[in-house]
């Protein structure tokens, strides 16, 4: 090939040879760089990473997705205390590492099971009374329509099986009949804001309550308890 060098042979050392001119090693030079530039451009370029399907992205959330539902159900039917994560896993059909990844423990797990109805629940009676007190301004808000802010979010969510339920109001309401005193504990410091604002509205609704304390003990119990009834109150 034109541009290499070629093995020597026997005779070599006895022929004489010229030695190439100048020109010719330039064209040498020339035609070497040519074919290394050809080669550099037919090399294939690689892509860089992985391509992760659509489905093996989602799996993670489907498996978290299945431990809650399959966790709901146990902790309803059996409390608990009387629930182990042996029975979640296996209702689940997952293992326990899965668990342990996206809960940490049993209690967290329960906690999760709480928050996933809870949490929108509570945003919603929060959003409906902001926009109950909005409209009677400047006047304070009725009692009743506290209440009504307090129980609709609850009722619908009663209503709606994707949401859970009647089932997890269930769940809700064993949930305080447990003996394990980290689930009250736990309900009263997570949604302890939410529990603020209703007092609040019913100390502006009936200022001249003496019992303030009972007042508040109450409002505790239903905005943490949705499936209990509203002890009447007198608004005049």
């Amino acid at each position: 090939m034109v541009g290499f060098l070629q093995r020597p042979n026997a005779n070599d050392a006895l022929t004489p040879r010229s030695e190439p001119s100048y020109h010719q090693n330039e064209r040498l030079i020339e035609t070497n760089r040519n074919l290394c530039m050809t080669t550099k451009r037919a090399e294939p370029k690689t892509m860089v990473g992985e391509v992760i399907p659509i489905a093996e992205a989602r799996r993670p959330m489907v498996t978290k997705e299945k431990i809650l539902d399959a966790a709901e159900g146990l902790f309803m039917e059996h409390g608990f205390e009387a629930t182990s994560l042996r029975a979640i896993t296996a209702a689940a059909v997952v293992n326990l590492a899965a668990v342990n990844y996206h809960f940490g423990s049993k209690e967290e797990l329960f906690q999760a099971v709480l928050t996933r109805r809870l949490d929108p629940m509570n945003q919603k009676r929060v959003d409906l009374l902001t926009r109950l007190e909005r409209d009677a301004a400047p006047d304070p808000l009725p009692c009743d329509r506290i209440l009504s802010a307090m129980f609709i979010p609850a009722l619908e969510l009663a209503r709606d099986p994707e949401r859970g339920g009647k089932n997890f109001l269930r769940l809700l309401g064993r949930a305080y009949a447990d003996p394990a005193p980290f689930i009250r504990k736990f309900l009263a410091e997570q949604y302890a804001a939410m529990i603020a604002r209703f007092k609040a509205a019913f100390g502006r609704a009936l200022p001249d309550l003496l019992e303030r304390n009972c007042r508040g003990a109450c409002i505790s119990s239903w905005a943490r308890c949705p499936t209990r009834s509203p002890v009447p109150m007198r608004c005049d």
